[in-house]
């Protein structure tokens, strides 16, 4: 079901499986799953807002870009962001540092300053 798989060409995405022990989710993720039937296949997706702190927490490159599109697209919600940021626990002190950073940066990017 991952990039390049006959589920992608069928359905026009791909799934980018993670773990349920991920560190770094706010508060009541789990009540927030968003549920596809595939046929025989059930699939929990994160809410987006949700998968943003998690995105925010690793850092990589492609999520700072998955997230940006994401906001300018107006699919996620920076007052949503700030508010689960709040709710979520980090790994430690640095990583908490590096997230705030991280959506200050962006913030300031996309002029959302206003927003929050």
């Amino acid at each position: 079901m991952g990039q390049g798989s006959p589920f992608e060409d069928e359905y026009g995405y791909y799934v980018d499986a993670a773990s349920p022990d991920l560190p770094t989710l706010p508060d009541g993720w789990e009540d927030r799953f968003v549920i596809h039937d595939f046929g025989d296949v059930r699939a929990l997706f994160l809410e987006l807002n949700d998968a943003a702190i998690s995105k925010y927490a690793r850092g990589e490159i492609r999520d700072r870009v998955w997230i940006q599109e994401g906001l300018k697209a107006k699919l996620l919600s920076m007052p949503t962001i700030d508010y689960r940021l709040r709710e979520t626990a980090f790994l430690d002190e640095m990583e908490e540092k590096s997230v705030k950073q991280r959506i200050f940066e962006d913030k300031k990017l996309l002029n959302l300053d206003q927003e929050t």
